[in-house]
């Protein structure tokens, strides 16, 4: 949107001009405003499916945003075989599924042998994400023409002959994802995995500019041996590699144009090196790129999912413990770009820690700060909630606070259990840390706590974050609660 139109249709919000009198810009940053607000609307696309039903003008602004992103799961439930021309010109995000995931319907199958004839039809489409577990060769044949920026492939075996050619097609392509399901089936020929995912990164690189990719799925050695010169954003989930010949330093040296670099390893059922890039092969840590902005090394997630959290084996974690956090933190504090920061540490984060942060990232916008198994903690910390607050005060830039505290014995209530004797008295010491970080950091926006420490979590780990969106007005404050996991619902369509 031009900036002159933008600031034209503010004026008119501002003005209290009547509604009639509002033009198409004005509509749009009211439907824009429903979508995209953190705080309120749990479901944006259902609150805009009403404001639609308002008048032609509204219906008009916000057609767009609701049928941007589509899912086949309705196509499915509705029992029909395509969605209707008249939103073919919205959609420019597509999720194909083969089979359902929510409610009763869970892992029923889901049908995608149309959208081989339907998605070419949609002119604008240039975002695929497959949600399959195979790719079926006449859909990756009929989507090679379509001019496509972003094509996720997520929880996929990959041990398919025609994937490196159909993406070679793709001369638009700028963003991919490559990821693997937490339980494999033992049918996968995974050496032939690793020789067709080198083949696609091959063919690839010179365009990338965004990469997620499983250490499932590739070597530190394979990403060493390929150019990138575009890549702006890497981003490694799933395990770590299992076997590391080439320092993963020596791998960021390929990459000139990084900027942000996620290492988001999962906990997994094997013990490995709880300083995975801190041994002496491997100074990672006295080599970081001097551009980074983003740095999320060692951030884990666990894959609970239904299928994961149901296994009884033990998680095994790369967290950082107290020396190697502070190694970390005074690393980072050579790169004068570094707005966003996220460790997993073994212990919650001290004062100690938080003081050398605030005094090595001055600009940090971001900052996560997770103890890698805060389920099995029940301690009260040793430390008063202020002497958190008095070092990240001086982030004057702070934006998003996510951090591990220790309250004591508690659970609350989430999506996925049911609410304990506990928690009222866990909702007062978290209102009231709230209010104290809010009034001492003036821009935050974002706070959120860890507060399971008794039910391991089912559902994304997201969703263990007991977060709230901080409202300002004037000298009042107050506190939107959300949970994370609710608020990342989006209506599929």
């Amino acid at each position: 949107m031009p900036h002159s139109t933008h600031e034209h249709a503010l004026t008119q919000l501002n003005s209290g001009s009547k509604f009639y009198s509002l033009d198409y810009i004005a509509f749009r940053l009211i439907c824009e405003f429903v979508y995209w607000d953190p705080v309120s609307p749990k479901y944006p696309k259902r609150d805009l499916c009403l404001i639609s039903t308002a008048c032609f003008r509204l219906r008009e602004a916000s057609l767009p945003l609701i049928f941007n992103e589509v899912h086949n799961l309705r196509l499915h439930r509705e029992f029909v075989s395509t969605w209707p021309s008249t939103i073919w010109p919205y959609i420019r995000k597509v999720h194909v599924h083969d089979k359902t995931h929510l409610g009763k319907m869970r892992d029923v199958p889901v049908k995608v042998n149309n959208l081989d004839v339907l998605l070419p039809r949609l002119n604008n489409l240039n975002h695929l994400v497959f949600h399959l577990e195979s790719l079926p060769e006449a859909l990756l044949e009929a989507i090679s023409p379509i001019p496509l920026k972003t094509v996720e492939f997520l929880e996929t075996r990959f041990d398919i002959h025609c994937l490196p050619g159909v993406l070679s097609w793709m001369d638009h392509l700028t963003s991919l994802a490559l990821t693997v399901m937490p339980e494999r089936s033992p049918d996968i020929d995974t050496n032939q995995e690793f020789e067709i995912v080198e083949t696609i990164l091959r063919t690839v690189a010179s365009r990338l500019r965004r990469l997620e990719i499983s250490g499932d799925l590739i070597q530190f050695s394979t990403l060493a041996q390929i150019n990138w010169p575009e890549l702006h954003t890497l981003c490694m989930v799933g395990h770590v590699p299992s076997s590391r010949p080439k320092p993963f330093s020596v791998v960021i040296n390929h990459m000139p144009s990084l900027r942000n670099l996620h290492c988001n390893f999962s906990a997994g059922h094997i013990c490995r090196q709880p300083t995975v890039f801190l041994s002496d092969h491997d100074l990672l840590i006295d080599h970081l790129p001097k551009n980074l902005r983003v740095f999320r090394i060692l951030a884990l997630r666990d894959i609970y999912g239904i299928r994961t959290f149901r296994l009884q084996n033990p998680q095994f974690y790369t967290a950082l413990d107290d020396d190697n956090a502070l190694r970390w933190v005074r690393a980072v504090a050579k790169l004068p770009h570094l707005i966003e920061l996220a460790l997993t540490l073994e212990q919650p984060p001290s004062p100690t820690l938080l003081e050398l942060i605030a005094e090595s990232c001055p600009k940090l916008q971001t900052l996560e700060l997770e103890q890698a198994e805060f389920e099995q903690n029940n301690r009260c910390s040793a430390y008063s909630m202020e002497m958190f607050v008095r070092p990240l005060s001086r982030l004057k830039d702070l934006r998003k606070l996510l951090i591990t505290i220790e309250i004591g014995p508690h659970d609350v209530w989430d999506p996925f259990s049911f609410p304990t004797s506990t928690y009222v008295s866990v909702d007062v010491d978290f209102e009231s840390a709230w209010k104290l970080f809010a009034e001492n950091l003036p821009g935050l926006k974002t706070i959120g706590f860890l507060f399971h420490n008794r039910n391991r979590v089912q559902g994304p780990r997201s969703c263990v974050w007991n977060a709230g969106q901080i409202n300002r007005y004037n000298s009042m404050i107050s506190i939107e609660r959300y949970l994370h996991q609710i608020c990342c619902l989006r209506l599929r369509i």
